[in-house]
């Protein structure tokens, strides 16, 4: 029994990795689950006993890049620095670093939305767990003085995401400039929210 849950969860993560590449280089309406299936080394019939869809397939793999970055270890109490400070510097470290790693998914992502008219948002649902995250930290470090009273902590959620989310589709536009590497994308995140 051992062994066939350790290949189940071989298969299952095989799986996710070849449908993030697959929906990186065609997006959502390009991609196809017998491609996904062949570069997985498994039978398509296993995709759909997993994730039922190509829908509910594209929808694990954004709730993976979430969980990659809720499952984080943010640092206890370092001596001399408040505790939800270093938290958001990590989750925020965390984020750059995977959404940088996953910009083509990411992209492929921010366009799902528009290729069914709009009516979904697997995106939007995948990284709210996240900004729960970065929402309750900037809290509790406003209970304790150390973040700004005057932010709205949702507010602020909104506005990490949305600049990692940003410098992702506008590569290219650019040109020769590179977003910031992810100690200068936290520390222009972090700034503005302490005293």
């Amino acid at each position: 029994m051992v062994n066939e849950v350790g290949t189940r969860r071989d298969s299952r993560q095989l799986i996710l990795q070849a449908a993030g590449r697959e929906f990186g280089r065609y997006g959502f309406a390009g991609a196809r689950v017998d491609r996904i299936a062949r570069s997985a080394g498994v039978n398509k019939q296993l995709i759909f006993y997993y994730f039922r869809s190509k829908a509910g397939l594209f929808e694990a793999i954004l709730r993976s890049l979430a969980d990659t970055i809720l499952d984080s270890a943010a640092p206890a109490d370092a001596e001399g620095t408040p505790a939800p400070l270093e938290q958001l510097r990590t989750t925020i470290g965390r984020i750059w670093e995977t959404f940088t790693a996953q910009a083509d998914l990411l992209r492929a992502a921010l366009l799902a939305g528009r290729e069914d008219g709009g009516s979904r948002a697997p995106l939007h649902e995948a990284l709210r767990p996240v900004a729960d995250r970065i929402g309750a930290l900037v809290s509790w470090g406003q209970g304790l003085g150390y973040v700004r009273d005057d932010l709205e902590p949702g507010a602020v959620a909104v506005q990490v995401l949305a600049t990692a989310l940003g410098y992702l589709s506008l590569d290219g536009v650019l040109g020769e400039r590179r977003p910031p590497d992810h100690e200068t994308a936290i520390e222009l995140l972090l700034r503005p929210l302490t005293w």
